[in-house]
């Protein structure tokens, strides 16, 4: 048996299916503007396509009515990796591309507002751009994650050394990673 699930049919309490936006600090201030709607892809998928992000803007994925979506990060500074599937939280924080350079173009950005995952392409580039090869650390799914690094050091809140691994399980908690000259606070929960 098949079960059909659609953006339409899932996920909304009305009839109507509500237009799911791209809005930050890059979008006129906050602003539901139509250059930033998202287009439905008919499976519970929203995508935009040439979206610019500059380094520290604040942005969220969500409905007019901020009740139908709203999708953000859980923690208030947290910077979500850009080459990755990234899995937002009901409500969140505002959310911040962890990028070392001043602006990413992005190919596409695609929600699917059914399980608030988004994923973001970014156009393909030589070796000195946003898109090479460089240090990237992240906590994801009770796991610190190290990225084209290989000193890695995990340490406890309390300094202690926990992992000198790529990829870490950790216990809920705070931690400090440590790679590439790179050296990221994180909240694990």
């Amino acid at each position: 048996m098949t079960v059909e699930n659609t953006w339409e049919k899932m996920l909304i309490s009305t009839d109507v299916y509500p237009d799911c936006y791209f809005v930050g600090d890059g979008t006129d201030i906050w602003q539901f503007l139509d250059e930033y709607k998202g287009r439905d892809m008919g499976d519970g998928t929203v995508e935009w396509n040439d979206i610019t992000i500059k380094k520290g803007e604040g942005f969220k994925f969500a409905s007019n009515d901020w009740q139908t979506i709203d999708w953000g990060v859980a923690y208030v500074g947290e910077y979500i990796p850009f080459n990755q599937p990234v899995q937002l939280t009901p409500k969140g924080q505002n959310i911040t591309i962890d990028m070392e350079t001043e602006a990413i173009t992005f190919k596409t950005i695609r929600l699917n507002a059914l399980t608030g995952v988004a994923t973001f392409e970014a156009y393909p580039t030589g070796v000195n751009s946003p898109n090479a090869k460089r240090v990237n650390i992240f906590a994801i799914n009770g796991k610190i994650v190290v990225h084209n690094a290989k000193d890695v050091k995990v340490y406890s809140a309390s300094g202690e050394l926990v992992s000198t691994a790529a990829v870490t399980p950790v216990e809920k908690g705070l931690y400090v990673a440590k790679a590439g000259g790179k050296t990221v606070k994180l909240n694990v929960k």
